[in-house]
């Protein structure tokens, strides 16, 4: 009886030790699969969020701006990368004549 009740305690142990072992298991798992790439997204969207300011929403803004500005008659605004245009008209890769080098 006595080996019986010593082989039951054995054997709860180990079922202790196995379920443990499966916990911590578990949590690595966890914190691999969804904790790390979960942190992983704060960064990524701030700088989606971030490139898109910068580089879309602001342009457009001040395209915007300008574009209103013509509208409204305000020719002395100054078209921003104005400088440009020449330089991208002229370009071999240009198939079609521009309207702003017609009275040149």
């Amino acid at each position: 009886m006595a080996e019986i009740a010593a082989l039951g305690r054995d054997v709860l142990a180990r079922l202790d030790g196995q379920r443990d072992a499966a916990a911590q298991v578990q949590r690595k798992a966890f914190i691999t699969l969804i904790a790390a790439p979960a942190a992983a997204l704060i960064p990524a969207s701030l700088a989606a969020v971030w490139i898109f300011r910068t580089q879309i929403q602001s342009p457009l803004h001040r395209l915007k701006a300008t574009m209103q500005a013509l509208a409204d008659d305000r020719l002395d605004e100054t078209v921003p990368f104005g400088a440009a245009l020449p330089a991208i008209e002229g370009s071999p890769r240009t198939n079609v004549p521009s309207p702003w080098l017609r009275d040149r």
